[in-house]
């Protein structure tokens, strides 16, 4: 029995020790798990544009921010960094589990902190080392809320008897058609014609002043006259078209400002083909965050022009408009754009996020359609700094008009060889007309052909829209094969028609009509293949809508219509459209 039991003892010994060995290896085991877990924790979240500046992310309409840094800092100084990434994530990794850190999101210049809620905070917030959904909305001052009541104010010229309206409106969202197409099948939407073709013109660029329901707008300076009649006051005014009406509606209008009573004048100067559209008159217009500050692009002078309108009072302007105080009007010289064999033409205006946005081409007027450049510069409004961020030549660019082949890009010139016929050659001299920015910080561009404005005897000229994306560094690049950043357009295998045409309407494979940067477009610019590129001017983004509006006319069957077409901004589809002209002939003319 005392041997059985010596015999057990060393093998009950052996247990007991191999379980406090277990016990270690176990305890050591969970401690490394422990230190691994400190080690490789990680805080993560998403930026996203706030566009209704709630502080919740909706993401059926509110759309990623890439480019912010987001920094991590211990109470011990130590840092971490990260990015968001195109889809607007970012992870910070390293950090530790129960050691809380400062974040701080370091936006691009002029985005500031969206509404603090329960998805959103501030630009500076406080979390754990292993925190997850940290995210943060982005918003841009001085922007329409999505969630109001919302008009948009839009122009048109057509062959007209002076009984025409320059501007008319529409509710952004009741007066819009579900539709694949501008329009509502050949019928007009509701809408209201606001202010006559003969007392004001055909308005060219138009800017609101938050707040106030007051549109102000410059008007198309053009040779045909009986398409844009020019302001009966001349082509150096500025008006204001008052909305406080019931709904925002048009209630009336004045005469801000004629800039002769102040010494400057938007004749055209210089090369030969000033005089025609394009080179005098006024051009875009827009309002800088705080409301305070008006810019208008001269094109006679090639330079900007800027309004303090902070002490102005609708009810009080005179009947001429100011002649001198309230208003304080300076001129800005534009840079050297360095255009070979031309002369840089500026068009397009915008006001985002603190900064001035100023578009415009070389026309190369002395040279080839390889000298042709499109530009678009920053401004700084404080110092009057420029940047440039984008240049591209577009000679390699086509387009086409109804029924028509492709139409090479040209130099400006005062000569048209296009007709009025389906199928007639053609040329496009690109004028840069709109620029918009969408929510994720990219430039929407949009340009006209010049003989719309010019010759009376071509009716079907076309217009087209563009994508970039904004880089890290604050430039843009352009759209290449319907793709732009981490966004590709779902446009091109869209049916819209009886015939199974693609929405875009460049053939696939690419080549015979239409040939968009790198053979493709992203944005419907037409109907059917047949009816491409029917964008005529104007360019509008509302935050947190998914969209962008643009003016488009189509020259077909059963009617001709003009009006606004709603684009996807992230697919290029159009989803809705508003139509506020039925002609019953294929012509049209229109601007917004």
């Amino acid at each position: 029995m005392n041997m059985n039991k010596s015999s057990h003892l060393p093998f009950f010994g052996l247990v007991k020790n191999s379980r406090r060995i277990l016990e270690a290896i176990l305890m050591a085991f969970v401690l490394l798990i422990c230190v691994i877990t400190q080690i490789n924790a990680q805080i993560s979240g998403t930026i996203f544009m706030d566009g209704n500046n709630n502080g919740t992310y909706e993401t059926a309409t509110e759309v990623p921010f890439a480019f912010v840094t987001v920094k991590a800092t211990d109470a011990a100084g130590a840092m971490f960094t990260a990015t968001s990434a195109t889809n607007g994530t970012y992870t910070i990794t390293g950090t530790n589990t129960s050691t809380m850190y400062r974040l701080e999101f370091t936006y691009p210049d002029g985005y500031l902190d969206g509404a603090q809620a329960i998805g959103s905070g501030s630009s500076v917030q406080f979390a754990l080392g292993n925190a997850t959904n940290v995210n943060q909305g982005v918003y841009v001052a001085n922007t329409c809320d999505p969630d109001g009541v919302m008009r948009v104010m839009f122009s048109s010229g057509l062959d007209s008897d002076g009984t025409d309206f320059g501007l008319r409106s529409w509710d952004y969202t009741a007066d819009r058609r579900a539709v694949n197409m501008m329009g509502s099948g050949g019928s007009t939407t509701p809408h209201t014609d606001d202010i006559p073709i003969s007392a004001a013109g055909v308005a060219y660029g138009i800017a609101v002043q938050k707040g106030t329901n007051l549109g102000f707008f410059t008007t198309i300076s053009s040779d045909l006259t009986t398409v844009f009649p020019a302001d009966p006051v001349g082509e150096d005014v500025i008006r204001i078209a008052n909305y406080s009406g019931a709904g925002n509606s048009y209630v009336s209008n004045k005469l801000l400002v004629d800039l002769g009573a102040f010494g400057i004048s938007t004749s055209a100067i210089s090369p030969s083909i000033d005089g025609t559209f394009g080179t005098h008159g006024l051009g875009g217009i827009a309002i800088s965050d705080d409301g305070k500050t008006l810019y208008a692009i001269n094109m006679g002078k090639r330079n900007l022009i800027k309004i303090d309108i902070s002490g102005i009072n609708y009810a009080t302007i005179p009947g001429g408009g100011y002649t001198g105080a309230p208003l304080v009007v300076t001129e800005i010289a534009l840079p050297n754009a360095s255009c070979t064999n031309g002369t840089f033409r500026p068009g397009a205006l915008d006001f985002h996020a603190g900064n001035l946005y100023i578009g415009g081409v070389c026309d190369a007027n002395s040279g080839t359609a390889a000298n042709l450049q499109v530009k678009a510069y920053e401004m700084n409004p404080v110092s009057n700094t420029f940047t440039q961020v984008l240049s591209y030549t577009p000679d390699w660019l086509t387009a086409g008009l109804r029924l028509g082949g492709d139409w090479p890009h040209a130099p400006w010139s005062t000569t048209y060889p296009s007709g009025d016929g389906d199928g007639d050659p053609g040329t496009i001299q690109p004028h840069f007309f709109s620029i918009a920015f969408d929510d994720y910080g990219a430039m929407i561009i949009g340009f006209v052909n010049r003989e719309v404005f010019v010759d009376a005897g071509s009716t079907r000229e076309p217009g087209y829209l563009l994508r970039t994306w904004r880089n890290a560094d604050g430039t843009f690049t352009l759209e290449n094969d319907g793709v732009s950043g981490p966004l590709t357009s779902t446009a091109r295998t869209r049916n819209v028609d009886g015939g199974g045409q693609p929405g875009n309407f460049t053939p696939d494979p690419p080549g015979d009509y239409n040939n968009g940067p790198g053979n493709d477009w992203f944005f419907e610019n037409g109907r059917t293949s047949s009816h491409p590129n029917l964008y005529t001017g104007g360019a509008l983004v509302v935050p947190g809508t998914g969209f962008v509006v643009g003016g488009f006319a189509d020259p077909g069957n059963p009617a001709s219509q003009t009006g606004g077409r709603y684009i996807n901004f992230e697919t290029g589809r159009s989803e809705y459209g508003t139509s506020v002209i039925e002609l019953k002939q294929p012509l049209w003319r229109l601007v917004m």
